[in-house]
């Protein structure tokens, strides 16, 4: 049966940034709502390469103190590509834009 968007289906971990560090330990394991937004993609350019940038929306129960740093693993780890989203300041749910990193 095919999942619903919107739906917390999707068991995904939280990943906190140390600190003095680029590395990330498991945080809390919460459920997570895949796709809720259209994924994206677009070529970047670095000097005479071409590269691919895909980026995926997921939308989680509020948890405060979430940032960019942070990193979210699933089925592979994924980047946060920009500061998650309260929509209206309710504290009911933060979208997150996730870069795919292949």
């Amino acid at each position: 049966m095919k999942s619903k968007t919107g739906q917390y289906d999707k068991r995904v971990t939280l990943r906190i940034p140390l600190p003095n560090s680029d590395g990330r330990i498991d945080g809390a394991a919460v459920w997570a709502a895949w796709d809720v937004k259209p994924p994206k993609g677009r070529e970047i350019q670095v000097q005479d390469m071409s590269a691919a940038e895909q980026t995926r929306w997921i939308k989680i129960r509020y948890v405060p103190g979430i940032t960019s740093a942070w990193g979210i693993r699933y089925d592979q780890e994924y980047d946060i590509a920009s500061p998650p989203i309260d929509f209206e300041m309710a504290h009911r749910e933060l979208y997150i834009e996730l870069k795919v990193m292949s």
